[in-house]
């Protein structure tokens, strides 16, 4: 097998270059991602694909990935994109997702971009429809480095390996499936089926300091006004399309709510005892389509993690909602009672 040691595409146009003529000439290339190393090779050269099969030992009804080098092409192999892989598309691509949507002409077809600048170039050289899988046997680990690709394929079965180092996550990209009717993750990989669900939906996150008191009885009322609004059950707001959290900007993780705070929610029918803190993140502020920040001071931390969550990010109350923390049950059924109120005037945001 022939190597080329390429970290920066521009420095190596040559040898990419070369790596795409092996894959216009039903050779297969094993080249680096983000995730893992795949092996590719020209989706429309049969003898490529039946040797690409016989390399990976993959049975000839399991699908490949067809490997772009930018979303833009995604367009091209789907009559349309529904929304939910829209919104995925926005927050993922170029990245360690695989979408698999509804072909032209039927059927379902894996496609993925790569983020990583050696494998994009080297599709777009190619000027072929390129399919890729990871470079390594059926049911073996997946290669992370260029020596393992050559431990997996040591007697030279492979045209030309790329060598970029070590990949940045080390495990294989998500797959998730997207039509019309709805979406399903098929495999979790780098991207986390929570960060995935959050994405799909219409995330509302709602930030105090803790994360024990203030927000999680916002996050708790807002699924209840919600569902009725509706007219779904609390635990069906995901499946209607609603993602509810809620974070701290100084929570530490996995907590229960305040003792009063779960009094307070249990007297308005509503359990909050399986709630346990987190810390706010970038993730989260990302993720999140709406964000309700209990104070000012709330709202300019949200914005010093990611300068630009202004645009979706606002204080819940008209005025800064008092942190209750170590006060009676009293001042809870007031701080409550405020949340609600403003929840009732957002209610048509949500």
């Amino acid at each position: 097998m022939k190597t080329y040691r390429v970290s920066n595409p521009g420095d190596s146009t040559k040898e990419i270059a070369e790596a795409a003529q092996v894959l216009r000439d039903g050779g297969v290339v094993a080249f680096p991602t983000e995730t893992v190393y795949g092996l590719g090779c020209n989706a429309d050269d049969p003898r490529a694909v039946e040797r690409l099969r016989a390399l990976k030992g993959q049975r000839a009804d399991k699908p490949f990935t067809v490997h772009l080098h930018s979303a833009e092409e995604i367009a091209n192999y789907v009559d349309s994109i529904p929304e939910k892989a829209n919104r995925l598309i926005r927050r993922f691509v170029p990245g360690p997702l695989t979408l698999v949507l509804q072909a032209k002409g039927g059927g379902m077809i894996g496609l993925r971009v790569p983020d990583h600048p050696v494998a994009r170039e080297l599709i777009r050289l190619s000027g072929v429809r390129v399919i890729g899988t990871s470079a390594n046997r059926s049911d073996a680990t997946a290669p992370v480095c260029a020596e393992e690709v050559r431990h997996a394929f040591p007697g030279g079965e492979i045209d030309v390996l790329i060598d970029s180092g070590q990949t940045t996550y080390g495990a294989a990209s998500s797959v998730v499936r997207v039509t019309d009717e709805g979406w399903e993750v098929l495999r979790e990989g780098a991207i986390s089926k929570e960060r995935i669900v959050r994405t799909v939906s219409r995330t509302i996150l709602f930030v105090c300091t803790g994360n024990s008191c203030r927000s999680p009885m916002a996050e708790a009322l807002t699924r209840r006004l919600l569902a009725e609004k509706l007219e779904v059950k609390p635990g069906e707001l995901l499946r209607a399309g609603y993602c509810v959290l809620s974070a701290g900007t100084a929570a530490p993780s996995g907590r229960p709510a305040s003792e009063n705070a779960r009094a307070v929610m249990a007297e308005m029918g509503i359990d909050i005892s399986a709630h346990r803190t987190r810390p706010l993140t970038r993730e989260l502020i990302e993720d999140a389509e709406r964000i309700y920040a209990m104070s000012a001071g709330h709202y300019g931390a949200i914005l010093r993690i990611v300068p630009g969550a202004g645009q979706k990010t606002r204080i819940l109350g008209e005025h800064d909602i008092e942190d209750p923390y170590g006060q009676s049950k009293e001042s809870y059924r007031e701080c409550a009672a405020e949340i609600r109120e403003a929840l009732l005037r957002e209610l048509d945001r949500l």
